[in-house]
């Protein structure tokens, strides 16, 4: 047999276990089925909140529609242009998701217990555990069940169930009174009462909470929080949530949305105080040098009217150089004021050039680019991934802008101390165009001018503060709630039809596992082919399971009969053919049936018309005698053989007028020796001269060697291997000693089949099915 035959083979034989206990495999997809339902009937159930929001960051908006016009600087400065997944990152911030969950005083979950399991209770309006300002967000009882029991005289009592032991012993055994503060080492809370009127009899019992600190639970809410487009490339943004408790978070989403909309102006507030902040102290300084100089010029004014006359043409000259000089000063301002920012790791937010009105492009870039770094540092900075790669590539980018920058300060300030002095050249050679004027003149033309330039840069930075006013007052946020948290009634799991398909898949496998691997660890022999396969014999026949103990006599139309009848058939198709006259049948251990055989074959050859003699040569363990009703003590073979009996008519019954039966005789102590007398040779011959067919039953050639010596004076030998009673290691067994044991003439019968069984294959059930109809037989 080939290996893909076998396998063929094995899969037939696992096929018909399974058809033959197919109720095993319908009882435990119920069982599974009925595990499913009860899962079902008491798993929490997650249900998910969704929403959508517009990032108006995205659109990149800002002051287009507002009713006054705002500067494109100052625009920038507020609507950046971001990655929507940067933009995702930075909504998503642990700044924000604490902020909610400390604003919707969440930190403290509560429970309640029911019949089976404990469920989360929100809102909880029995009772409030409120946390002490000053604890350690770090160190805590977190995580940790408390069980709470009321008392009637208005008091609590407190349980912790701490594994560790570490807060248990830290937990005063006594009874609370509401607003007293529960101290476990330096961590405080204290236990508000009801919030609704209720006697005290009327709380509930089996309560607990649970505080949960801030940093995990804000992870928590990080990972369950999904933020993703609506249709790729828009701006509106879907928002979901998922939790065992619909309502708390569809409250989280709402609440978590006034956050992020609140957190959008403050910082757009906080960017724009930097430059009011800036500009309110330059207009401090013109506003001390305003003064001065108006009062000098009053005065001077009165004291030299009459020599207040000069060349207009030079001192409009003066005046625009003053004016370069008073440009290059708030240039200078700003670089001291963006140096100082970088070197001090200020935390707020800078401001570019383009806010105050000053032209520099080299340094506007850079600004922009460091503010947008810092931003994509922002988003991915957060605890739980400060040594991610990327976040390190950010950082290194952050420090090359700052340093790029921090260059180009110090180039600016080369550049614009040489702008300075060629300036003072000009104003040099200017002043020297009025020597012909009187020095009184000069110098009322002097402090006019730098009066006039003080008031022009002045109105320019009031000009930009009520700008800045302006927009601080119109501010929005960046982000539009376009669709309010709705809840979807349909649970997403578990998932009904999933999990009822996973429990019958489940019982289903465990069914065919169960009789694949009873196949596996197989060790009898089941089925003809492992008889053939494993033993290596040509199999002559398979006899059925049958309840009489010579069927071919007893009921002779039964399908047990007619498989004998089989084997006696099957016998005349050998090389042998009709001259198989003596025949041998053995087993390979007792019990497997060969006297049965021996004593139905012989009938059946005698019952053919043919002269048979049975012979049992077993003479250790003698059971042809049951088979014919005779004494255990019945003179036979080992009476002849020692020499008891004289003559083999004295032990030679006759049963019917074509059967004679030879029996074992008295057991005797050396069986083997008698069988390897001559005595026993001669007797061969002689029943061969007097009988058509000789048949003899002889001990397990495996366990005894008795028989050894009759098998080079017989025909054919037969051995009878017994369904799910032989080893398939005693078939192993008949493999090796083929060659040298049994030759060509042996074969192999396999008996005790049942035709119902697991593994009957198409043959049998075919004999059940046609040969037992035709018999008219009721199996």
């Amino acid at each position: 047999m080939t290996e893909q035959s076998q396998e063929l083979q094995d899969i037939l034989r696992l096929i018909n276990k399974l058809k033959r206990n197919w109720y095993v495999g319908a009882g435990l997809v119920v069982i599974g089925l009925l595990c499913a339902f009860i899962y079902l009937r008491y798993a929490s159930k997650i249900y998910v909140v969704n929403s959508q929001i517009v990032s108006k960051r995205w659109e990149q908006q800002g002051g287009n529609n507002s009713f006054l016009p705002i500067p494109n600087e100052l625009n920038k400065l507020l609507w950046k242009d971001v990655d929507i997944r940067k933009e995702i990152a930075l909504i998503t911030h642990e700044d924000n998701l604490k902020a909610t969950i400390q604003r919707m005083n969440i930190q403290t979950a509560y429970y309640a217990q029911g019949n089976i399991k404990q469920t989360e209770v929100y809102p909880n309006q029995l009772y409030q555990v409120v946390l002490h300002p000053e604890n350690n967000p770090e160190i805590g009882p977190y995580g940790l069940l408390f069980q709470i029991d009321f008392t009637k005289q208005g008091l609590f009592t407190l349980q912790l169930e701490d594994p560790l032991k570490q807060w248990a012993k830290l937990l005063d055994q006594k009874s609370y009174a509401f607003g007293e503060w529960v101290r476990l080492g330096e961590f405080q809370f204290k236990i508000e009462g009801p919030s609704v009127n209720l006697a005290m009899t009327e709380l509930p019992e089996n309560l607990a909470f649970c505080i949960n600190g801030l940093d995990w639970l804000s992870d928590v809410y990080k990972e369950r929080l999904q933020i993703n487009w609506v249709e790729e490339g828009s701006s509106l943004l879907g928002v979901s949530i998922q939790g065992q408790n619909p309502y708390k978070e569809m409250i989280f989403l709402s609440t978590f949305f006034e956050v992020i909309e609140e957190s959008s102006i403050q910082k757009k507030n906080a960017s724009l105080n930097q430059v009011l902040s800036f500009v309110d102290q330059q207009l401090f300084n013109l506003s001390d040098s305003l003064n001065r100089f108006d009062e000098a010029i009053n005065q001077f004014a009165l004291e030299n009217w009459e020599y207040l006359q000069g060349d207009t043409s030079y001192l409009a000259s003066l005046k625009d150089v003053e004016y370069s000089r008073m440009q290059l000063e708030m240039r200078n301002r700003y670089i001291d004021y963006l140096e100082a920012y970088l070197i001090e790791k200020r935390a707020e937010d800078v401001f570019a050039p383009n806010a105050l009105g000053l032209d520099i492009p080299l340094l506007q870039e850079l600004v922009m680019q460091y503010v947008e770094l810092k931003l994509e540092q922002k988003a991915f900075k957060v605890k739980a991934n400060e040594m991610n790669p990327l976040v390190n590539k950010v950082a290194r980018q952050v420090e090359r802008i700052e340093l790029s920058i921090l260059e180009n300060i110090a180039n600016m300030r080369r550049e614009y101390a040489y702008q300075g002095g060629e300036l003072d050249k000009e104003r040099k050679k200017l002043l020297a165009g009025l020597g012909d004027q009187h020095t009184s003149a000069k110098l009322m033309s002097k402090m006019d001018r730098m009066y006039k330039l003080n008031e022009d840069i002045s109105t320019m930075l009031l000009q930009k503060k009520m700008e800045i006013a302006i927009m601080r007052a119109g501010a929005t946020s960046d982000y539009e709630v376009m669709v309010r948290p709705k809840i979807n009634p349909i649970p997403v799991a578990p998932k009904k039809k999933m999990i009822l398909l996973v429990a019958m898949v489940l019982a289903l496998g465990a069914f065919v596992a169960f009789y694949y691997l009873q196949l596996l660890l197989e060790t009898k022999v089941n089925v003809k082919e492992d008889v053939e396969r494993i033993s290596g014999l040509g199999l002559l026949g398979t006899v059925f399971k049958g309840e009489e103990k010579l069927p071919v006599v007893e009921k002779p139309s039964g399908i047990v009969a007619e498989a004998i009848r089989q084997v006696r058939g099957s016998m005349m198709l050998l090389p042998q053919g009709k001259n198989a006259q003596t025949i041998l049948i053995s087993s390979v251990m007792p019990g497997e049936g060969k006297t049965f055989m021996a004593a139905n074959l012989a009938w059946a050859n005698a019952l053919a018309g043919k002269k048979t003699i049975l012979i049992g040569a077993d003479m250790r363990k003698p059971t042809l005698q049951r088979y014919f009703d005779l004494d255990q003590n019945q003179a036979g073979l080992s009476n002849f053989l020692s020499g008891h009996s004289k003559s083999q008519e004295e032990v030679v019954l006759k049963v019917h007028e074509n059967l004679s039966v030879l029996p074992s005789g008295v057991i005797p102590p050396n069986p083997s020796e008698l069988l390897m007398s001559e005595r026993m040779t001669g007797l061969l011959e002689v029943l061969k001269q007097t009988y058509e067919v000789v048949v003899i039953d002889t001990a397990p050639l495996h366990i005894v060697s008795d028989a050894l010596p009759l098998l080079e004076q017989v025909d054919v030998k037969l051995l009878v291997a017994r369904q799910n009673y032989t080893p398939k290691s005693a078939l192993k067994a008949i493999a090796e000693r083929k060659s040298d044991l049994y030759s060509q003439s042996t074969y192999i019968i396999f008996n005790d089949v049942n035709p119902k069984g697991a593994d009957a294959n198409y043959s049998y059930n075919y004999s059940l099915k046609y040969g037992g109809k035709y018999y008219s037989e009721e199996v």
